[in-house]
C-alpha cells in the first residue's frame, strides 16, 4: 500500500517522505490525548458520573535521508544542506499542515513541530530521521472537501462576460449530505441569494438555525456551524469575494448549530419569501480518529 507523507509549512515551500530520491518514509506514530472526570453529588449516594473528553494529538513520523554526491559535490556537502533544509523546514513550533498519502485515501491535520529533527548517521550517505508534532486537533480531517449545492448548480461558473462566479445548474430545494466517518461533522455553508432571512435545517436531527439578516446582491453570507459563526463576504471589482461584516450576532436565539451525523443528512434551506430556494453550497470535510 502506497503510504507518504507531506509536510506543508507556512510560508515554505513543502517536504516530501515518500519513495525518494532524498527522503524516505518508514512510519507514522499517531497517539491522541483524552481526560477523564469523575463527578458525584456531594454527601448523597447517587450515580457516578464519567466524563471523558478528547484533546490534541502527538504524531512522530520516522524516515530516512539519501546522500548522494557526484564529481563536483561531495556526499557530505548534500547531506550537510539537507540537514540545513530539514531544519528550516521543521523548526520547533513551526506551524504547518501535515498530509498522510495512503491508498486508502489521503488525510490531514493542522500541527506544529515540537524540538529540532533527530538525525541519526547510519552510514556517510544514510541518516534516520525522527520529527515529533503536536496538535490542538483530537481527529484528523480528509484532504478533499466535500461539496453539495441546493437550489442551484453543482459547480461554479464564471461567464465570459462576468467577473462573478456563481453556482448554476439543476434546481433543489434540499440537499442529502452523506457523512462516511464514525464522528459528527461541521459544515460550512455559503448563502449566495439576497434575502433578509435565512433558514437552515437539519431534517434528520430536527436542528434548526435562523439568520435574521440582509444579505445583498453581491455578499454571500458565510455559516461556520461548529463555532456558530456568521459572517458577510463582499465581492469585489476582480470577482473576488472579500471577509466583511461579523453578524454572529443576528441569529436568533432559538438556534442550534448542527452537524452531519454518520450516514445520511437532509438538508434543507429555506427564506422569508417561501418562494424560492436560495443559492447555498454546503462543504464538509471527514474525520478520522487516527492513521
Amino acid at each position: 500500500m502506497l503510504r507518504s507523507v507531506t509536510w506543508i509549512p507556512d510560508g515554505m515551500a513543502k517536504v516530501h517522505f515518500g519513495r525518494g530520491p532524498i527522503f524516505f518514509f518508514n512510519k507514522l506514530y499517531d497517539r491522541v490525548s483524552g481526560e477523564r472526570e469523575t463527578t458525584k453529588a456531594p454527601r448523597q449516594d447517587g450515580t457516578t458520573t464519567d466524563h471523558t473528553s478528547l484533546s490534541g494529538r502527538s504524531i512522530t513520523l520516522t524516515g530516512q535521508m539519501l546522500s548522494t554526491g557526484d564529481r563536483r559535490t561531495s556526499a557530505r556537502v548534500v547531506r550537510d544542506g539537507s540537514r540545513v533544509y530539514l531544519g528550516d523546514a521543521f523548526l520547533p513550533g513551526r506551524w504547518g499542515t501535515l498530509i498522510y498519502h495512503t491508498n486508502a485515501g489521503n488525510k490531514q491535520i493542522r500541527c506544529q513541530t515540537v524540538g529540532n529533527p533527530t538525525i541519526t548517521e547510519e552510514t556517510p550517505t544514510l541518516a534516520d530521521i525522527s520529527i515529533d508534532f503536536e496538535s490542538d486537533a483530537a481527529f484528523w480531517e480528509g484532504e478533499t472537501i466535500q461539496r453539495g449545492t441546493v437550489g442551484g448548480a453543482t459547480k461554479l461558473f464564471r461567464f465570459i462576460w462576468s467577473p462573478r462566479k456563481k453556482p448554476y445548474g439543476v434546481y433543489s430545494r434540499w440537499y442529502r449530505a452523506f457523512n462516511n466517518c464514525a464522528h459528527l461533522v461541521w459544515p460550512l455553508i455559503e448563502i449566495f441569494t439576497a434575502m433578509e432571512t435565512v433558514i437552515l435545517t437539519n431534517k434528520t436531527t430536527g436542528q434548526t438555525m435562523t439568520i435574521n439578516v440582509e444579505i445583498k446582491d453581491g455578499q454571500k453570507l458565510v455559516v461556520d456551524m461548529f463555532e456558530m459563526h456568521a459572517v458577510l463576504w463582499d465581492l469585489d471589482e476582480d470577482g473576488a469575494y472579500i471577509e466583511g461584516e461579523d453578524v454572529s450576532h443576528w441569529i436568533s436565539l432559538d438556534s442550534e448549530a448542527w452537524g452531519l451525523v454518520p450516514g445520511h443528512n437532509e438538508l434543507a434551506i429555506d427564506n422569508d419569501r417561501n418562494v424560492e430556494t436560495p443559492i447555498v453550497t454546503i462543504l464538509h470535510r471527514e474525520l478520522f480518529g487516527g492513521v
